[in-house]
């Protein structure tokens, strides 16, 4: 009996062996399973640099304040026909955010299998970039959809789409009061330019970042919102990956430590570039206040003073509990030491100190003052319609009159806000939230406490694009919406059309401010439409149904003097244009 006994534990214990093997590799999928990367020998690249059909890992950063901690997500995708969630290994990554939506060829028609990645960032001040805060990667189906789920809210999001020969990007917030919401992408054509950002012992430099930018010189205060989209980050062991248009691209690289840095131009399809960032120079010290005491919490930001003076080359940051503190990054040049109250952001530029830094250089034990004198502040709490506290909102005072008063901080998780260093004037206060509508209040007084504000969630407008001649639906169209009563559009803005197909015509717009908006839709075949829309508070769903009125359409091929097909010649229909500018838009 006794041998029976180990006879049935034995194979007890073997099954529970087997079951456990069976289990981790249904969950995980073994590595024959999976879809080999094509001529790519580095497996660990992120997934947005890849191509359809890749596999590599995603990294998932969740960032504690003091430093990040690296988990693995797979990106690849398996042989039934779902999008795939990228699995997470950080519990508490884990929300109730889900972003889906339908990705579309340039010429029409799903991108089946294409990446989508989805980064979301937060900004913790002027000068210091992006900071990642989670990442995953999915996959279209068939059908060109796809679904990511368990995201965390109150997040700005980068999101690409890529395939091998086209792109798309944009840049969205995902709330706690909207956590489900459908972003389409329409790609258009473009590649990738590939290479490492390394240091000067070649050791490789991950998240660092890369804006890419056709312009010659300098783009002005910030990379601009197109390079910020389009904006890629290096992996563990330095590679990128950006897809970008057409054409020649240079990047602004910025990681922390190293001094900024402006590249050559590459071409698109470029696989081997090669970026070197030098160590920074570095400024350390301290922040008191007019008795000598320690400051916590105090801002310290160096400013470029020359022709690089714009916040792409500039450092930022937060005093310790001895009031100290250390700005990195640093090129050799000129800056303004600028100093803010403890959760503040209003940089007092009048009492800004001058330093020198030269290449490498390490400046320390720098006493800087914040002075209270005479300053004073304004509180209150920032709270919804529905009575919730809105966390994250931002907050500006603006002081009136001669003397310079300024200052911006962030609610906390209950709303509440302080803004500190201002002076006994009145102050035109602003609050904003991605999720809501703006509110302002206009003469208030340094010192005022309970200046509350209470902000109406953004709008939606909801509705179907139809022939008036048929009531059948358009299924092909571009729509935008402008703020006010207007009859036409301004070329610049014209630039903020986006691309739906759907078989029943309909759309779906959101983030709209409280007020009226005007809702213009163009399609082929179609003269273009305009309908009036207002957003009411307490009314944030609007439903529109959009005729338009059937045209004439030309098309034909346009070759040069020998047949040849000409790409890229601007075709348009009555009067010239009366310059290049509005050609260009025509």
């Amino acid at each position: 009996m006794g041998s029976n006994l180990r006879f049935y534990l034995l194979t007890a214990f073997f099954v529970v062996l087997v079951a456990a093997a069976w289990w981790l590799l249904g969950d995980y999928g073994s590595e024959s399973d999976r879809p080999s990367a094509e001529g790519e020998g580095e497996s660990s690249r992120v997934a947005e640099s890849v191509a359809a059909g890749r596999d590599r890992p995603a990294r998932v950063y969740v960032d504690d304040g003091q430093e990040k901690k690296h988990g693995v997500a797979s990106s690849a995708r398996t042989a039934r026909d779902e999008p795939q969630t990228a699995r997470r290994l950080e519990e508490d990554l884990a929300g109730n955010g889900v972003i889906r939506g339908v990705v579309t060829h340039s010429g029409a028609g799903p991108a089946a299998a294409a990446t989508v990645t989805l980064i979301a960032e937060a900004s913790p001040g002027v000068g210091s970039g992006f900071r990642v805060v989670h990442r995953s990667v999915v996959h279209a189906d068939s059908t060109g959809k796809y679904e990511a789920t368990q995201l965390p809210v109150d997040k700005q999001y980068q999101l690409k789409a890529v395939t091998a020969t086209e792109f798309s990007a944009q840049r969205i917030y995902l709330s706690r009061t909207r956590p489900e919401i459908e972003v389409d992408f329409r790609l258009e054509e473009g590649g990738p330019i590939e290479g490492w950002v390394r240091d000067e012992a070649n050791a490789p430099i991950p998240d660092a970042s890369l804006y890419p930018s056709q312009q010659e010189g300098r783009e002005g205060p910030v990379p601009g919102l197109r390079a910020q989209e389009l904006r890629g980050l290096t992996d563990a062991q330095g590679h990128f990956s950006v897809h970008v248009n057409p054409g020649n691209w240079r990047f602004f690289v910025k990681a922390d430590g190293y001094a900024p840095l402006e590249t050559p131009f590459f071409a698109v399809g470029k696989r081997d570039a090669e970026i070197v960032l030098a160590r920074g120079g570095s400024i350390s010290g301290t922040v008191v206040d007019d008795d000598g005491a320690p400051v916590v919490n105090a801002g310290v930001l160096a400013w470029p003073t020359s022709d690089y003076g714009y916040a792409f080359g500039s450092s930022e940051a937060r005093s310790g509990a001895g009031g100290e503190f250390t700005l990195t990054g640093l090129a050799d040049g000129t800056y303004h030491l600028m100093l803010t109250g403890p959760n503040s952001q209003g940089w007092d530029r009048e009492s800004a100190t001058e330093i020198t830094l030269e290449v490498g250089e390490h400046k320390t034990d720098l006493r800087l003052v914040y002075s209270t004198a005479s300053k004073v502040a304004i509180s209150g709490r920032v709270t919804a319609a529905s009575g919730n506290p809105v966390a994250g909102a931002s907050v500006r005072a603006h002081g009136r009159g001669p003397v310079r008063s300024f200052g911006e901080v962030q609610t906390d998780a209950d709303g509440n806000y302080t803004i500190t260093g201002l002076q006994n004037v009145e102050h035109y206060v602003s609050v904003s939230h991605p999720a809501f509508s703006a509110e302002n209040r206009d003469g208030v007084l340094g010192g005022s406490r309970n200046v509350d504000f209470l902000l109406e969630a953004r709008g939606t407008i909801e509705g179907r694009v139809v022939s008036r001649s048929s009531s059948q639906p358009v299924t092909s169209f571009d729509i935008m919406y402008a703020e006010g009563r207007r009859t036409g559009l301004d070329p610049e803005i014209q630039r903020d059309f986006m691309s739906i197909s759907d078989p029943d015509g309909a759309f779906r717009l959101e983030g709209i401010d409280v007020g009226e908006v005007t809702v213009f839709v163009r399609a082929s075949g179609y003269e273009w439409g305009n309908v009036l829309a207002e957003i009411r508070r307490g009314q944030p769903s609007v439903n529109l149904l959009v005729r338009l009125d059937p045209c004439a359409a030309v098309e034909g091929i346009v070759t040069d003097t020998h047949r040849a097909p000409l790409e890229g010649a601007l075709v348009f229909a009555g009067a010239s244009p009366p310059d290049e500018s509005a050609r260009a838009h025509s």
